[in-house]
């Protein structure tokens, strides 16, 4: 890809929750080189989005609707912002 090019993945993930599953998404993430990805409907509590920061590296963001099974992520390489 080009310098001004992003590689932008949106998942609707059902939960991640589970470590394995969650470690499984971070890995394959990772291995798409991926710069900016919004994971969706991720059941995340405050716990495990913690959980979800430490294994990424770079920024994470969520946007908290009504219901867990709402709420967004968006994690982005460190060189994105």
């Amino acid at each position: 890809m080009g310098p001004n090019n992003i590689n932008l993945i949106s998942w609707n993930v059902k939960g991640i929750s589970n470590k394995t599953k969650r470690y499984k998404i971070i890995t394959h993430l990772k291995s798409l080189s991926c710069d900016l990805a919004v994971l969706q409907e991720t059941h995340l509590n405050e716990i495990e989005s913690a959980k979800l920061k430490q294994r990424w590296v770079g920024q994470v963001f969520s946007t908290r609707q009504w219901s867990l099974q709402r709420s967004q992520y968006f994690v982005c390489k460190k060189n994105i912002i």
